[in-house]
């Protein structure tokens, strides 16, 4: 079974998030806690916590500079899936993808069964065209990303967009 793509907006500034969007993405912690606030904003919107912080637990765990590392990304990982949480998430560049999975590879966290990453890849890689990062996006980036962040002006705003598959947030 197929599930349609979906546009997945987050912003530090929670007004710029269009009040229509069917999906919204938010910090649990660190500088800009917007999870709360989508909460009761956007009812019927799907919504992905993010921690920027590896000790803090959510759906979602952003790996670039300031926030987690790749080395903090994998025992995060090893801690969500030992707490029975699904396929967490981590997001982080494209160019950094192929180094963080070679760590996550190297530190016992496999891809699973044929085709099937005890993961999914949130990819950020602004072209400003909407698009799942795949093999022709960076050199070392393997198979397709489950989202791809593909501007951080959308709608000429302070507002991230991504392309999510279907599946990427259930």
């Amino acid at each position: 079974m197929r599930f349609r793509k979906v546009t997945m907006f987050d912003s530090v500034t929670v007004a710029e998030i269009p009040l229509e969007a069917e999906a919204v993405a938010g910090y649990v912690d660190g500088q800009w806690q917007t999870f709360p606030e989508l909460v009761t904003k956007f009812p019927h919107a799907a919504k992905l916590a993010i921690a920027v912080d590896p000790a803090h637990n959510a759906r979602c765990l952003d790996v670039e500079r300031g926030d987690a590392t790749n080395a903090s990304a994998v025992e995060w990982v090893k801690r969500q899936l030992a707490a029975g949480r699904k396929r967490p998430i981590l997001y982080t560049s494209v160019s950094n993808w192929p180094a963080l999975e070679a760590d996550l590879k190297a530190g016992g966290v496999r891809r699973g069964f044929p085709g099937r990453r005890r993961y999914h890849r949130w990819s950020a890689h602004y072209t400003g065209t909407p698009h799942r990062c795949d093999r022709n996006c960076w050199p070392g980036f393997k198979g397709k990303a489950g989202a791809t962040q593909y501007t951080n002006h959308a709608d000429g705003r302070n507002l991230d967009a991504s392309l999510c598959s279907g599946g990427f947030l259930r």
